[in-house]
Formats: structure tokens, C-alpha cells, sequence
């Protein structure tokens, strides 16, 4: 039996992703879950340290073993890489937004204005 440190994650599990908060974090571990790969959340209880801590130090890291570190990295990666393709760019500013914002985070435009 694996020695486990202090997360009780065993010592054999590496980070294959730093999501950027919890809910990505959590999605993605039951992506890699629904592909057969067991995987397990560090950080995720630092949130409440907003504005103490620098934010790249809030990410939620996603811990897999080392053995499933290659396809856990493809899968998140892929699925990334899927979210970033339906981003979309606001006329009137030309910032660009993720695909969940239904208005332009930086001037509010609304985008279903533009099909009218």
C-alpha cells in the first residue's frame, strides 16, 4: 500500500490539470471519471482566500495517478480546447467572451441583438 500525504492522495498522483476554479475543476473530474480514469480534487477549500492570495495560487488542482497522467492530460486538454472553439467576439467592443456568457463581459452588449 502507497504511502498517503497529508490530502490522503496517495503519493503516486501527480497534477494533470490546474482548472481555474472549482465548478471547471469538478466538471472535468467527472469527464475523466466517465473515461474510466479515477481522479481527485486539491485546493478546491482555498476560495474563500480571494483577494489574500494571488489568484493563479486559487486554482483547483486535478490529481490522477501517474499511470493515467498522459490520457487525463489529453482529456482535459481536449476538453479545453473544445470551450475555447465556442467562444465568440463581440461586435461592438471585439472582446472576446466565453461561450456561457449570454452578454459581452466588458461592455454588456447583448449578441442575439445582431441576428435581429
Amino acid at each position: 500500500m502507497h504511502n498517503a500525504n497529508l490530502n490522503n492522495i496517495p503519493d503516486t498522483w501527480v497534477v494533470a490539470y490546474r482548472a481555474a476554479d472549482q465548478i471547471q475543476a469538478n466538471c472535468l473530474v467527472g469527464l475523466l471519471k466517465h473515461h474510466g480514469i479515477n481522479a481527485h480534487l486539491r485546493g478546491e477549500s482555498l476560495s474563500g482566500a480571494v483577494g489574500e492570495l494571488p489568484m493563479d495560487a486559487l486554482q483547483v488542482e486535478i490529481m490522477v495517478d501517474k499511470a493515467d497522467f498522459v490520457k487525463a492530460r489529453h482529456i482535459a486538454m481536449e476538453a479545453d480546447s473544445a470551450v475555447l472553439e465556442d467562444d465568440w467576439i463581440c461586435v461592438k467592443c471585439k472582446e472576446t467572451n466565453a461561450a456561457t456568457f449570454d452578454l459581452c463581459w466588458q461592455c454588456g452588449h447583448d449578441p442575439q441583438n445582431d441576428r435581429e
